[in-house]
């Protein structure tokens, strides 16, 4: 592949999250633990180099953890792990004045954000500094940006804290989703949140504690500007964010491939609803992203969206995708859905001909059009579809599920079984395709 140099980055987890496998993943055949983005569709403002970044699958997701406080001042520290086979020598730690749902992307307040970076764990801090050199990062509303640490040698493996202060202003609003005490990579979170009164934890000192949940980093990652490789953006519904049964097909793929992702995927979200993800997009091109894998549309077939409907939302987001500059996309194709998972037997009856019908259902009929009623590779369209459906069906149209008591928890997501089996199989067709 190529790779050279590589780039790690892990997460920090959130309101309602677990430490546990969604928490960590890694790429890389030789160490399994690296990140990488590419050196050729930068982001505008990146003209100083790349850096590759990841999202614990949504259900951890600092982003989608849609709410916001008005309380004006907000503390963490957090524990992080260097996943690279290599030491970090410059980290950049992101953070955002935006949140998204299902339905939506919506704006909180300006920021002005200030953090350290300490390590070892109890020792020494570090500033982090924005690209204007001041220890103070102002944040729009709407928007994302980074400080960055440099002069520093994490080795891998090691563990490192970020110590964040957010201020809003007044009126403002700030998004939460770390929550105090919540126990991530072995250490519980710091979380403080009150009124402005000045104080500032980020380089020393005893951080005070209380239940409020608290804003933090959105990414942490290392940096290089040099042998690059690819990184993907993941969109989609739960089937890619990993939620339900802990283990998501698209980051798995990726990460046995040999690359590093951005998953933004969330549960129950529909195609109709998120056919321009703006400030997903911008989040990931400005962490280096350059390829898409997503899955859709099952929530819209529920929603009793017609198939020409559906087409036209696949064709809006695509053509979004690529005039935002990503290099490729890869289509999954939509998995059956019977009645349960204890009566396999039977495609999901309602609504009329969404899954019922063999190959003149909508489900049948959408990744049919996928298949060969576009060009591949335009401008307007995926450049690869992936047969995932075919992996877990009987047999192509009949919307039954392959071994349903091994590979559907409920009839609508495949097991974990059924996702890793999906996964592997994703590795290969990225490598196909010259991944």
């Amino acid at each position: 592949m190529g790779l050279g140099l590589k780039l790690g980055l892990q997460l920090g987890s959130v309101l309602g999250g677990s430490s546990s496998l969604v928490n960590q993943f890694y790429t890389d055949d030789a160490m399994l633990n690296e990140y990488y983005t590419d050196d050729a569709m930068l982001n505008p403002l990146d003209t100083y180099g790349v850096q590759s970044a990841k999202y614990v699958s949504p259900a951890t997701n600092i982003i989608s953890h849609d709410s916001e406080t008005t309380i004006q001042r907000n503390m963490s520290r957090i524990v992080y792990i260097n996943l690279k086979s290599a030491p970090i020598t410059t980290a950049r730690v992101f953070y955002g004045t935006w949140l998204f749902n299902a339905t939506s992307e919506y704006p909180t307040g300006k920021l002005e954000v200030r953090a350290g970076l300490e390590y070892p764990l109890g020792g020494t801090i570090y500033p982090l500094y924005s690209q204007q050199g001041s220890r103070d990062l102002f944040l729009a509303s709407n928007s994302e940006d980074y400080l960055e640490a440099t002069g520093i040698n994490i080795p891998a493996g090691a563990s490192f804290a970020i110590r964040t202060r957010a201020i809003a202003g007044t009126g403002g609003t700030i998004p939460k989703a770390y929550a105090n005490n919540l126990v991530f990579n072995g250490v519980a979170i710091q979380g403080h949140a009150g009124t402005n009164d000045g104080a500032d934890f980020t380089l020393g000192g005893t951080q005070p504690t209380n239940s409020n949940t608290v804003y933090g980093p959105f990414a942490v990652c290392s940096y290089e500007t040099t042998n690059k490789a690819k990184s993907f953006a993941i969109f989609g519904d739960s089937i890619y964010q990993g939620n339900i049964v802990g283990v998501s097909i698209a980051e798995l793929a990726i990460k046995n491939a040999g690359y590093g992702f951005l998953n933004l995927a969330r549960s129950s979200a529909k195609l109709q609803t998120n056919t321009n993800p703006s400030r997903r997009i911008s989040l990931a091109r400005l962490t280096g992203c350059t390829e898409v894998m997503m899955n859709y549309p099952v929530n819209d077939l529920e929603a009793s969206r017609s198939v020409a409907q559906i087409n036209a939302d696949f064709t809006s987001l695509w053509t979004n995708l690529k005039t935002a500059g990503f290099s490729k996309i890869t289509q999954g194709t939509c998995f059956p859905r019977t009645t349960d998972a204890t009566d396999p037997s039977t495609p999901k009856a309602t609504p009329a001909g969404a899954y019922t019908g063999g190959a003149a259902s909508f489900r049948s009929l959408i990744n049919e059009w996928m298949r060969s009623g576009i060009s591949l590779g335009t401008a307007t369209t995926p450049d690869y579809i992936f047969e995932q459906s075919d992996i877990l069906e009987t047999a192509r149209d009949t919307g039954l599920w392959l071994n349903p008591t091994v590979n559907t928890t409920d009839g609508i997501h495949p097991s974990a079984t059924g996702a890793t089996t999906v996964a592997t199989a994703g590795t290969t067709f990225l490598q196909s395709k010259g991944y």
